[in-house]
């Protein structure tokens, strides 16, 4: 699924326990260099090494759960194990 926050387009997938996941991915090429937020931040802060890297390599950010225009619905476990539950998904 395909949305947009703040002019800047995303998708949105499931996490590993269901809460859907905004992220955006651009460029192509190898390695992935894959963007996380911390605490209280949202994909976006990400915006200026997303523009300068996407050129050369594939690039992705995403909102954790409960931040940006991720959803927070039936989370039952929060924490870093779940965080890092929700990158690998």
């Amino acid at each position: 699924m395909r949305k947009q926050s703040a002019t800047i387009p995303f998708s949105v997938i499931s996490s590993h326990d269901g809460v859907p996941l905004a992220f955006e991915s651009r460029g192509q090429g190898s390695p992935l260099l894959l963007f996380i937020h911390g605490w209280t931040c949202r994909r976006n802060y990400w915006q200026p090494q997303l523009d300068g890297f996407c050129s050369r390599y594939s690039v992705a950010a995403l909102d954790l759960p409960g931040h940006g225009d991720s959803g927070s619905d039936n989370r039952a476990r929060w924490g870093m194990e779940s965080f890092a539950l929700d990158v690998v998904a």
